[in-house]
């Protein structure tokens, strides 16, 4: 999205790697608490997928990882996580299994935003390519759209949008491609990234 977003749904569920960037940001209560939809997260999401960001390395040179927190989010009612009803999901489980989706997370999050009109938030290419086939009607959202419409809302310095991108990057293990829609938007401020 670029300029002034709209939107058609009235919800977006996060998928694991949002979920992942946008803790990784340090920002996200902020973000989930301007934006203008509700945002909720599957369990199986929650439980199973998005479940650490890298934390640098220890003294013996092992990667670390610092645990991903929902419930301060769910306290503040910026986030809810719901849980799939597989009677009613499982035909759309299928037809993305079908369209060849990968991950599981990937496939509940899609099946529930088909079935509730929600919009669905992605970092993901693959994923997004085989929502946009099978799901046209359905909105894709991405960490950078949280990250962009935060920064607009609460007039955020260059510093920290710079600061922020950098954590994308680091601890969520996330490089923003060329061919990202906001891309341009976030290369005002990568050059403080080392890319």
């Amino acid at each position: 999205m670029t300029g002034k977003a709209s939107f058609q749904h009235q919800s977006v569920i996060l998928d694991a790697c949002c979920v992942i960037n946008l803790f990784a940001t340090g920002y996200m209560e902020p973000m989930l608490a301007v934006y203008p939809l509700q945002c909720v997260v599957s369990s199986f999401v929650a439980d199973k997928e998005a479940l650490s960001v890298f934390d640098g390395f220890d003294n013996a040179g092992k990667p670390k990882k610092e645990t991903i927190d929902l419930v301060p989010l769910i306290n503040a009612g910026v986030l809810e996580i719901v849980y799939p009803n597989w009677s009613r999901h499982s035909s759309y489980l299928i037809e993305l299994v079908g369209g060849g989706m990968r991950g599981m997370g990937e496939k509940i999050s899609g099946a529930m935003a088909q079935e509730e009109n929600w919009a669905i938030a992605t970092d993901d290419r693959n994923a997004r390519r085989i929502f946009t086939a099978l799901m046209p009607n359905t909105q894709l959202i991405t960490t950078l759209d949280f990250v962009k419409n935060w920064v607009e809302v609460e007039n955020i310095s260059n510093q920290i949008v710079s600061d922020i991108l950098r954590r994308i990057y680091v601890k969520g293990r996330y490089e923003i491609s060329q061919d990202h829609p906001l891309f341009s938007w976030a290369s005002v401020f990568q050059h403080n990234l080392g890319q």
